[in-house]
């Protein structure tokens, strides 16, 4: 608790103490799919010391977040937004080679974002 108190230097009442206030920091990370793991029809099958991921059909997308809405984007395209927890959104659609899969998170006007690159057969 802070209280006035006398200040003999400058003859005056001042706070006892101080308070500091500190945005709030958001942070996410994608928690699946993984970096080296292979994934067929949403299962994670195995993993390799590698930082490519692997999807073989459908994948569930997840995302672990101290914010309050997830943003989830293919190639930059935005594909889902969700606000309520668990964060996730289902890729089924037809995908072949290589993508970008990238989630952003919000809380306010404060936000973080992830990604990874995939080789994806959808």
């Amino acid at each position: 608790m802070i209280k006035p108190c006398y200040d003999d230097l400058t003859g005056r009442m001042a706070p006892s103490g101080r308070i500091f206030v500190y945005a709030k920091k958001v942070y996410v990370d994608i928690k699946k799919p993984e970096k080296g793991h292979i994934y067929i029809m949403d299962r994670d099958m195995l993993s390799f010391p590698s930082n490519e991921t692997f999807i073989i059909g459908k994948i569930t997308i997840e995302a672990d977040t101290n914010g309050n809405k997830v943003e989830f984007y293919i190639d930059d395209e935005l594909k889902e937004t969700d606000s309520n927890p668990p964060y996730a959104w289902q890729w089924n659609e037809h995908a072949i080679g290589k993508h970008k899969i990238k989630v952003i998170a919000y809380d306010g006007n404060n936000k973080a974002e992830d990604e990874i690159d995939a080789i994806v057969f959808i």
